[in-house]
């Protein structure tokens, strides 16, 4: 038994070797399957056979472009433009080396890797002219390579929305392709795709798409703004000014605001030409005594700020395409008229005050006479708040007034200089007095930077009023009684006057004398200062010497068992005599 096994084993052993050597010793004059030069398949060809075929190929690729792709672009190489040669000996000789030496297990490993896997051979066997193909694929570079460029919103030279679009970065990997080309010139492939390293834009179209157009929005026309019965243009220039272009930031895109600090300027300046209390009518007795209206009053109106804020952020975002922006404002009705004037009880003399203006200089005395004009006749129904700037309307050049003189604080020295509509804070004195002593509601009442000693009341210091429109300082009352208040005022060269007509409102007033404190003696002297306002050698005395000092002043007004108690402080600087000396020929 253990010699037939033995027998048996004995005759496998020599089966597999015959395999083996039948195998090795196959395809021995021959070139080894698999095995390729050129792009050409060499397998089981005799070295004559192999060189006819070869000779073929060269003869074929030699004819033939090599392309080289850049996904949508393609370029051409002309192999005998790069001088190609192939060694076909040295290539038949490489090929016939595979799987022709050496023996057993080695050899058969490497016989049976060639059927597996084709074994190219010939890429030392080829030649170029280095430098045609270095040329060639700087040529290539040149065509392919291109900046990476971020995308970005601007303003160009004449102020217009202007976009660079973004831009991928490439570039061509120069020893890649050198080695690919050659690779396939020897494997006789016929194209080449090129490695391009590429550098995204961390940003895209997308990022800018709404903010581009919202700055064509703004600037493709000038946008107007209405408020009430005025409108305002702006244009493009002018906005882009105001606009900032904010590149996006990470999640966030693109963006176009407006500079917040201007829209708030141009609101105040809105709220300048747009804000005012009603306009009281205007009435007056007539020949027969009774009492008729003499001009229209108007209804007061006010922009509504933060509204108008919102939607002109809006608009100058370019939001809106219409460029028209219509900005809210509340109008105040003016309480109705009877129509019968004569029913509302105007017949007693309330109260009244006058102050002396005759010896001011004729701008001035021209200032009060107008103001008197304008105001006489104004009436005051219940409920109604008196506005002093108002009633008087601009208190400048083109309405009427003239350059007189007026007080000056800035920078804490207090003087007297020339000033449009001089003079009106006399008037707005002599409207406030009999209103105080009257006991009617004050809700704004401002003083003078120094005591003018032609104001005082009843005997009483700190009983006057100061205006100024530019400023913001008004003088308004309310008509807090159940009955109409009629306004004289009158100018007669020498006294200005104010009455106060109406029914005697149900309440009592009583003023506490004075409480004068921090006395602060005048300035010793005369202070004489040239002006080309006056003819040489003419002297004009615009300021009285006047000792400073803080005053309170108390009003009790009792109504039905309730009083109310209002505290009227002022504080005045002490001030020179001030005397202006003519320098003009």
């Amino acid at each position: 038994m253990a010699l037939v096994t033995a027998v048996t084993a004995g005759v496998i052993f020599l089966a597999l070797a015959g395999t083996v050597f039948a195998f090795q010793y196959a395809e021995r004059g021959e070139i080894r399957h698999g095995v390729y030069a050129f792009g050409v398949d060499l397998s089981g060809l005799t070295r004559d056979e192999a060189r006819a075929a070869l000779l073929k190929a060269s003869d074929q690729q030699g004819n033939q472009p090599l392309r080289l792709t850049d996904d949508w672009r393609h370029w051409q190489l002309s192999r005998t433009d790069l001088g190609l040669s192939m060694d076909i000996e040295g290539a038949l000789d490489d090929a016939y080396a595979q799987g022709h030496h050496g023996w057993g297990p080695d050899r058969l490993a490497l016989l049976w890797h060639l059927r597996a896997r084709p074994q190219y051979v010939g890429q030392d066997r080829i030649g170029i002219v280095g430098a045609a193909l270095d040329r060639q694929i700087a040529d290539l570079a040149k065509q392919i390579d291109q900046p990476k460029i971020e995308p970005s919103l601007s303003f160009d030279a004449d102020l217009g929305p202007a976009y660079t679009a973004p831009q991928i970065g490439r570039s061509l990997d120069t020893e890649r392709t050198r080695s690919d080309v050659l690779s396939a010139l020897a494997s006789g492939q016929r194209t080449v795709e090129l490695t391009i390293r590429e550098d995204r834009p961390a940003t895209t179209d997308a990022d800018y798409l709404t903010a581009w157009q919202q700055l064509k929005n703004i600037l493709d026309a000038p946008i107007e703004v209405v408020a009430a019965d005025q409108t305002w243009t702006f244009t493009p220039q002018n906005l882009a000014n105001w606009i900032m272009l904010n590149q996006p930031h990470g999640d966030q895109p693109a963006s176009v605001t407006i500079n917040q600090e201007w829209v708030h300027e141009v609101i105040g300046d809105f709220k300048l030409a747009v804000d005012h209390l009603p306009r009281s009518p205007r009435v007056w007795w007539d020949a027969n005594g009774q009492l008729v209206k003499t001009k229209d009053g108007a209804n007061g109106q006010q922009l509504r700020e933060d509204d108008a804020y919102n939607w002109l952020v809006y608009v100058f975002q370019g939001n809106d395409a219409t460029n028209r922006a219509e900005v809210p404002v509340d109008v105040q009705q003016l309480p109705p008229l009877p129509s019968d004037l004569n029913s509302l009880g105007i017949s007693y003399e309330l109260n009244e005050a006058s102050t002396p203006y005759g010896a001011s200089v004729a701008p001035r005395r021209h200032n009060i006479e107008l103001a008197a004009q304008l105001l006489n006749g104004t009436l005051i129904m219940p409920g109604q708040t008196f506005s002093f700037d108002a009633e008087i309307g601009p208190m400048t050049i083109d309405a009427g007034f003239q350059v007189a003189y007026g007080i000056d604080s800035t920078g804490g020295n207090l003087t007297t200089i020339p000033s449009e509509a001089g003079g009106i804070c006399q008037v707005a004195t002599t409207v406030f007095q009999p209103i105080f002593w009257t006991g009617y509601q004050i809700d704004e009442r401002n003083t003078h930077s120094y005591w003018i000693e032609n104001y005082a009341s009843h005997g009483y210091v700190g009983l006057d009023a100061t205006v100024d429109e530019t400023s913001g300082l008004d003088f308004r009352w309310t008509n807090n009684s159940s009955t109409a208040v009629l306004l004289e005022v009158q100018a007669d060269g020498s006294d200005l006057t104010t009455r106060l007509y109406g029914t005697t409102p149900n309440w009592s007033v009583q003023v506490d004398p004075p409480v004068i404190s921090d006395v602060k003696t005048a300035p010793s002297g005369t202070l004489y200062e040239p002006t080309d306002s006056l003819p040489s050698g003419d002297m004009l005395r615009i300021q009285h010497a006047s000792n400073g000092f803080a005053v309170s002043v108390y009003r009790h007004v009792t109504q039905n068992g309730q009083v109310s108690d209002q505290q009227f402080y002022a504080e005045y600087g002490a001030v020179q005599d001030l005397v202006l000396v003519g320098s003009s020929p």
